[in-house]
Formats: C-alpha cells, structure tokens, sequence
C-alpha cells in the first residue's frame, strides 16, 4: 500500500463531529505542499485546490475527516462519566473498550467502559443502548475528575491499534471511515501536482458527516463544483447471508447505486464503469441503507451530478474497521481515472445522460 504512512498518521488521529480540528491540521500541512491554493470554509471544512484552465469545469472529491466516538456528557458523583454518542454506536460493542479522553489542556487520559461481570449480574440481558455505558477513568469521584481537568464536552474516542495483515492484505484500525478518503485526498494532490488537467480539482475534507451530513451542504454551496465524488467506507459482512448481502471484501471499489437519500445518475455509473472495465479495475455494485454526503451536495446549486467511491469494510461504526488493500487500490484507480478524464465535453456527455 503506497503512502501507507499518511494513512496510519490519520487513522491514529482523534476526531469526532465538531472536533475535527488535528485532522484539518495535518490535512492543511500536506495540501499546502501540493494544492495552488488552499481555502476553508466557516463550518471547519478545508479544501485544496489545483487550478485547471480558465473556465473548465469543477470536480469536487470530498471526504469527511470526522470519525464515530462520544463526548463527556456529565461527571458522576461515583467518579464515572456519563458518554453522549456522536455518530451511530451499539453499546454492546463498546462494552469493556479502552476509550480515550482530549482534554481541553491538549492532555490525555484513558479509561474503560463500565460493564458489570456476568457472575454479578441479576439477568442474563446483555443488551444495551451506547449512552447507558460510562466512562471509568480510576477516580474514586466527582472531585477527582475535577482534579484531572476533565470537563463536559471533551472527545472521546477508541484507543487504537493498527494492524496489517499481509497474508490476506488486510488491515484494521479505528477510524477507517472516513480517514481513508482523507488520504486518498492527500494522494490526488501529491500524485496529480504536475499533471495537465482538462479540469478544476478540489479535494475537500468534511466535518459533521456522522451526524448529519452537515459540512457536504457547505461545500457544495461554497464550491459549486459541477462534479461531485464522494469517497467514503461503506460497510459489508460475511455474517449476512450471501443473497442479503451487497459487497464483498478484496472484490473491488464499491460504486453505490443507491442508498437512503441518492441515486446514482445513469449517465455517471455508465461511464465509471467504462472507465473501470477499459483499465481493468474490479467493482462491485452497491446498496446502501445509509448515506454519504453526495445526498447533500447533489442537492446544492440547482443540482450536481453526484455518487460515492466506497471502499468495502467490516466493524464500521464500531472499536476498529477491516478493510482490504486491493480494495484500497481499486478504488484509488477509478479516482485518478475519474478526475483526469473529466473535461468540459466529460461534463456536456453527463448532462445530456
């Protein structure tokens, strides 16, 4: 996996709706080397951007820099925290997880998430809800976490630990969704810088995508691009019955058909997957009862011609995601492709369907 190393620095990051501001930090780093120019909006997005000839057309690859966690909700009395989820999350899966405290200070402290032994508990009900969980930091009470400046609003988020698996080409990190499109943003920059494009690129990091697709309505108005690819994680599971189920791991890129609130237009998918079988570039179609933020960018400037790249992973929204390298360089394949056969007569072919 090429620039493996900018990826892990992103997975490693902590980053929730609303406190994405390390990963913009090292996003503006790496785009200020390769991008003309570099811009933010007011909500917390940054964008990158490589100038193509005058008046040629727009395509805009966003990705959102925020990841699944919690925030500090309330400091008990028995010394626990009470966690507020910030993005979808099954408490049974974060039940007895390491999770780590940002202090506002830029200090740290780790705790794990209460669970009551089997042997002491009244039931054997093992459901339960992510916000019925708390925090155990080692504080005896309200005082001491007091003492550690611990305060309500502070980011939680998964310890972590990468791992890559070079027998099955795998690796597992928290955070996948969406650092992963974070650095395949940095890699179009980098590898493009000194390519002639027949467009406009802009690459943008999104904020607030877990919890409402917030920060795509923002790019869209502010870009106005007349292309717009998402790049995101999608999810998939061999745990589902195979007829269920829609994706697979080391299958290939995901091209997203529909899902809760976007269609992919006809024209749009006839032409990626033009540009995927011409370059032998293996996809999967697929359905998602999600969303990603093409569903609001689409929606912005009287219309943009919109999908999602999706990269296949397993444990989304979860302590840590799977997902498979020659995915990752599938879906990376169609991107670049993509982008350098946009043109102004690529734009007019889409329009017309």
């Amino acid at each position: 996996m090429e620039n493996k190393n900018i990826y892990f620095d992103l997975f490693n990051l902590p980053g929730i709706a609303g406190s994405e501001q390390l990963v913009k930090k090292y996003l503006k780093t790496e785009f200020e080397k390769y991008a003309d120019e570099v811009i933010y909006d007011k909500l917390g997005g940054i964008y990158g951007i490589k100038k193509g000839p005058k008046n040629s057309p727009i395509i805009m690859v966003g990705a959102h820099m925020d990841e699944v966690g919690a925030m500090v909700l309330k400091l008990k009395d028995n010394g626990l925290i009470k966690m507020k989820a910030i993005g979808g999350l099954n408490g049974n899966v974060f039940s007895s997880q390491i999770m780590t405290i940002s202090l506002q200070n830029g200090k740290k402290i780790s705790g794990v998430t209460t669970t009551i032994p089997p042997h002491l508990k009244k039931t054997n009900n093992s459901t339960a809800d992510f916000d019925d969980l708390f925090l155990d930091v080692g504080a005896k009470n309200k005082e001491e976490l007091e003492q550690l400046d611990i305060t309500v609003g502070d980011m939680i988020t998964v310890e972590n630990r990468i791992v890559e698996n070079s027998q099955t080409s795998t690796i597992i990190s928290k955070a996948v969704d969406d650092r992963w499109g974070c650095g395949l943003l940095v890699e179009l920059l980098k590898d493009l810088k000194d390519d002639v494009l027949d467009c406009t690129l802009v690459v943008a990091g999104t904020v607030q995508e877990e919890v409402g697709l917030r920060g795509a309505q923002v790019a869209g108005s502010m870009i106005k691009p007349d292309l717009f690819i998402a790049v995101d994680v999608s999810p998939v599971s061999n745990l589902i019955a195979k007829e269920k189920r829609y994706g697979e791991l080391g299958e290939g890129f995901l091209l997203r058909i529909r899902d809760r609130f976007s269609i992919l237009p006809t024209s749009l998918k006839k032409w990626i997957v033009e540009l995927a079988e011409k370059n032998g570039l293996k996809y999967q179609y697929f359905y998602s009862p999600g969303a990603t933020d093409t569903a609001r960018v689409e929606l912005t400037n009287n219309g943009v011609i919109a999908g999602t790249i999706g990269l296949p992973g397993r444990y989304l929204h979860s302590s840590t995601t799977m997902f498979d390298t020659n995915d990752h360089q599938a879906a990376k394949g169609i991107v670049f492709k993509i982008v350098r056969g946009f043109s102004e007569k690529t734009l007019n072919k889409l329009k017309r369907g």
